[in-house]
């Protein structure tokens, strides 16, 4: 007597894709925090970011850029290096990139800036 075996076996996949979402921001100045010196609010000068779910990345005047890993709910923090009117300066970007805001500190000339959606 011979026996048949039959096994079978079920491969399903699930395809995921996340779409990048982007947005443009101002800058405008957080006097109460900043030293009187600072650049007031920037009409002229934006902040393009780029959030595809694991990472947020943005790119600004002169041609600033950075890019940040996304924690936990959206947040992130990065640091970078720019120029301003040809003075470098250093610089803190932290915020939300499912809520879309952010704050970014100069730390060389002690100003901050709100990053809102326009």
């Amino acid at each position: 007597m011979r026996k048949i075996i039959i096994a079978s076996v079920c491969v399903a996949g699930v395809v995921s894709t996340v779409q990048a979402d982007s947005w443009r921001t101002g800058v405008d100045l957080v006097d109460q925090w900043s030293i009187f010196t600072c650049t007031a609010s920037l009409p002229d000068r934006f902040w393009d970011f780029t959030f595809d779910g694991s990472q947020v990345s943005a790119s600004g005047p002169e041609g600033a850029r950075w890019t940040a890993l996304v924690g936990e709910g959206g947040s992130y923090k990065a640091t970078f290096t720019g120029s301003w009117r040809g003075t470098p300066f250093e610089a803190e970007v932290t915020g939300n990139a499912k809520d879309r805001w952010a704050l970014m500190h100069n730390k060389t000339a002690l100003c901050w800036y709100r990053l809102d959606p326009k």
